[in-house]
């Protein structure tokens, strides 16, 4: 009942008016990966969070930011398959690439790729952004 349209019958209705409200869940905002800086920091926060050898996933928005510095921190990843890479790229430009489909993009936790290079370089050839689920602690 909103308080406006509370009708006082008694004292004891009273205290309804002086009630604190209920606090509303508070949400937290996902981590803004959109530019460099933040990929970084999001990426650094996940990494000391696996440091201990937690391993855990979490479902985060791939950017070219962020595809862009995990290809960069992994410069010796062994080389794309070019028609791999084209396909993803064309699936994600149709709007028709599964990225839930339980593959996660996986990072040790010293920061190594150890799969995803291939989604991340059709990120960057697509330029669309779509949900992966990363896996840290590996």
């Amino acid at each position: 009942m909103a308080r406006s349209n509370l009708k006082l019958k008694s004292m004891r209705d009273l205290s309804k008016l002086t009630e604190a409200p209920e606090p509303h869940a508070v949400k937290r905002l996902p981590p803004d990966v959109s530019s460099h800086r933040g990929a970084v920091t999001w990426l650094n926060e996940m990494l000391e969070k696996g440091r201990d050898g937690t391993i855990f996933t979490v479902e985060q928005m791939l950017t070219t930011p962020l595809a862009r510095h995990l290809l960069d921190l992994n410069p010796s990843n062994r080389k794309t398959a070019k028609s791999t890479v084209a396909s993803y790229a064309k699936q994600m430009k149709a709007g028709e690439f599964d990225s839930k489909n339980g593959e996660t993009i996986q990072i040790s936790k010293c920061g190594q790729l150890n799969n995803g290079q291939h989604r991340l370089e059709a990120k960057l050839q697509s330029g669309v952004d779509l949900p992966f689920l990363f896996m840290f602690g590996l």
